[in-house]
């Protein structure tokens, strides 16, 4: 049984201490500011009337006045199957989102869907963002008192006979899975850890953590890149308006980088997407965050 009184969670067994460290510790600073919105992005999930629980419960336990639930414009299914449930929680708003890259970014999701910006953090406009995978999370240890020890991870590519979507328990290794799926150690493809954009290269040695979402197979196609052309696509594409040509040019030099700001950089991919020359830009500006640390 769960009970919700003065901010804290109190469940009816005797683990009940833990919990509510937990949750308040992940609340707590959204406590201090007015005015608090919770912002939850969601691309799909089979547990619309579960979600709603948890981001009513957290709204409660915090004081929080409103709920956004942000949903992208094409996933119509998932639209029509809140729009079902969403009725009887008038503190949580769903807001329908353009189909556009990268709006999974923190900084252009909240400006798309609350028409807010602000300098370095949400918090400062009192504003939470969560996922919906955090917060079924969140609705389990409520009302199940279960840690978190599995998640739900995308396996797909051209390598896969069965590509599909996976609960996986947390520390499963990617090869158990894979050969579960059809995969074929000969065909010797790409093994990347997230999605095409923002993932990154890994093996079948990968252990699935909290932070793995999905797991693609793809062609290990190569590429011989050029010397930059100077057409500035780069420049143009970057959400975060930042110059990643001049980023990889000066990836070395501190004192140039400091001005260039990369550590603002969201790694969404687009640079080295749209760069006609194939030159990997996105590496360039990791190692400029990683000269400036």
């Amino acid at each position: 049984m769960l009970y919700i009184m003065n901010k804290r969670i109190l469940i009816s067994n005797n683990d009940s201490e833990e919990i509510e460290i937990l949750v308040e510790s992940l609340f707590n600073k959204a406590t201090q500011v007015p005015n608090r919105r919770l912002l939850v992005i969601v691309t799909d999930t089979d547990y619309y009337e579960e979600l709603l629980e948890a981001i009513d419960a957290v709204l409660t336990i915090n004081n929080i006045e409103k709920a956004v639930l942000a949903i992208r414009k094409d996933n119509t299914v998932l639209i029509d199957a809140v729009k079902e449930y969403i009725g009887s929680y008038l503190n949580i708003e769903l807001k329908i989102l353009k189909n556009i890259y990268p709006m999974g970014w923190e900084r252009l999701l909240i400006k798309e869907a609350l028409h807010v910006t602000y300098d370095r953090l949400p918090i400062e406009k009192g504003i939470v963002v969560n996922n919906a995978s955090t917060l079924f999370a969140i609705f389990e240890a409520l009302k199940y008192n279960k840690p978190l020890t599995d998640r739900v991870v995308t396996f797909s590519g051209e390598g896969l006979k069965h590509p599909r979507n996976v609960l996986v328990k947390i520390g499963t290794k990617v090869e158990d899975v894979l050969n579960e799926l059809g995969y074929n150690k000969k065909d010797k493809l790409l093994i990347i850890a997230g999605g095409p954009m923002m993932g990154i290269t890994s093996s079948t040695d990968l252990v699935i953590s909290a932070d793995v979402n999905a797991v693609l197979l793809l062609k290990d196609i190569m590429y011989d890149s050029v010397r930059c052309i100077r057409c500035g696509k780069c420049n143009l594409v970057c959400p975060a308006n930042l110059y990643p040509v001049l980023i990889k040019d000066f990836y070395k030099n501190k004192d140039k980088l400091i001005k260039l700001e990369p550590n603002k950089c969201v790694e969404c991919g687009l640079c080295s997407y749209i760069c006609p020359s194939k030159i990997n830009v996105r590496e360039y500006v990791r190692k400029a965050k990683e000269t400036i640390k």
